[in-house]
């Protein structure tokens, strides 16, 4: 089985993914949220989500096109 960590380098191994670094982070983030006490950690990683919706955008076209 794979975790989530393992999946983002094999879709980025695959060329699924232009970029493995932000998926990454994008997991880190995702992480975080469920710990976070943090008004200013909170708003960092929002500002962070608006970056990271471009990129869930390019790969779910990428994955629709080759479908």
């Amino acid at each position: 089985m794979f975790c989530p960590r393992d999946c983002i380098k094999i879709a980025f191994r695959n060329n699924i993914i232009p970029d493995d670094e932000i998926f990454l982070d994008m997991l880190e983030d995702r992480n975080l949220t469920s710990h976070i006490y943090d008004d200013d950690v909170v708003i960092q990683i929002f500002q962070r989500v608006k970056i990271y919706t471009v990129y869930i955008e390019r790969a779910i076209e990428k994955i629709e096109r080759e479908l």
